[in-house]
């Protein structure tokens, strides 16, 4: 299978797109640094270091300008078909004279385009009757033939050949456009006041508190909201975002910027919106402080020496734990240890 993969990866890198590789049998990247390939295209080298060095990856193409500079690629992808990849074939034929993929779900198809004028946007959905249609233009990528779905099935190609080149889809935004249904907005219950968990160590406190989507509320994305056909929930306008239940607990994906996680990344990621994983070694700490102080929770019995420097400066009408209070709590710690100090010397 490696062999397969190398050759497969070499074959789409000699066509002019930017190579990376995806987490094998998975759809996110492999690469803890991969948004600098959005504007700087892989190499060859880096693409026979990632491939040919034993490593089983998936396929990810990243979307936008080709490496020889004449063109740009991008990929439509047709999720939950219920009819829309026929009612496009019929209405833009010329899309469909070239390459073709199935994703290994068995419900979507990928179909690649090379567009020669650049589509100013990053990542469109269109949602209608006949199924949802998503136009990834930039800043994202799409796993490719012969990569393995989470599925445990492989992706493959319903048409071989080159693929299809246009000047541009304007018509087809547009038909889509015309074609998509309203956002529907999910009726949600009334608020309720939360009262934060009283037990357990902070981290325990804080999750009992804070979900992805109360996060989402609180940075203020939880505007236009729709409830999918299997449960996730969908935050408009928010670069894809999605909320769903996994085993029981609830996590969270962004499309556009292929990353995702629990409630504390969540809080990293609205907060910075750099998209990056939480460097749980330098973050950790700050960050588990100001979701406790935005959750009510109490901090005074889990003061650690240098937790003054993490609290936020500005205030809310929550009662905060503020560095006058870490002061004490710091003397008072002091005091009980020089006293024990005493005590041992004595």
């Amino acid at each position: 299978m490696n062999a397969i993969m190398y050759a497969s990866a070499s074959a789409y890198y000699s066509e002019g797109l930017n190579v990376i590789p995806v987490v094998w049998q998975e759809k996110r990247p492999a690469l803890p640094e991969w948004k600098k390939y959005q504007t700087t295209p892989s190499t060859a080298e880096e693409v026979n270091h990632w491939f040919g060095n034993g490593t089983l990856y998936n396929i990810g193409i990243i979307h936008g300008q080709l490496r020889d500079g004449l063109g740009y690629y991008g990929t439509f992808d047709i999720d939950h078909d219920k009819g829309i990849f026929n009612r496009l074939k019929v209405e833009f034929p010329f899309l469909f004279g070239g390459r073709i993929e199935q994703s290994g779900s068995g419900e979507g198809f990928h179909v690649p385009l090379i567009t020669s004028e650049i589509v100013a946007w990053g990542n469109k959905t269109w949602k209608t009757q006949w199924g949802s249609v998503n136009y990834r233009a930039s800043n994202c990528q799409t796993v490719v033939p012969p990569s393995i779905h989470p599925t445990g099935n492989p992706y493959t190609f319903l048409q071989s050949g080159d693929i299809a080149r246009v000047r541009n889809l304007d018509d087809v935004f547009e038909w889509l456009n015309e074609l998509s249904d309203k956002p529907q907005m999910l009726k949600r219950p009334p608020r309720k006041t939360i009262t934060p968990a009283n037990r357990g160590s902070l981290l325990e406190q804080v999750l009992a508190y804070w979900n992805p989507e109360r996060v989402f509320d609180y940075f203020g994305l939880v505007n236009q909201i729709q409830e999918e056909r299997n449960g996730d929930i969908r935050l408009f306008g928010n670069g894809g975002l999605l909320i769903r239940n996994k085993n029981g607990a609830w996590v969270w994906y962004c499309h556009e910027e292929q990353t995702g996680g629990g409630a504390i990344e969540a809080w990293v990621w609205c907060q910075s919106r750099i998209g990056q994983t939480l460097d749980k070694q330098v973050e950790f700490r700050r960050i588990l402080i100001q979701m406790a102080e935005a959750g009510g929770i109490d901090l005074a019995g889990f003061y650690k020496p240098g937790d003054e420097g993490h609290l936020k400066t500005r205030q809310t009408k929550r009662r905060r734990t503020t560095q006058k209070d870490f002061g004490k709590l710091r003397k008072n710690r002091r005091r009980a240890n020089d006293k024990t100090t005493n005590k041992t010397k004595s």
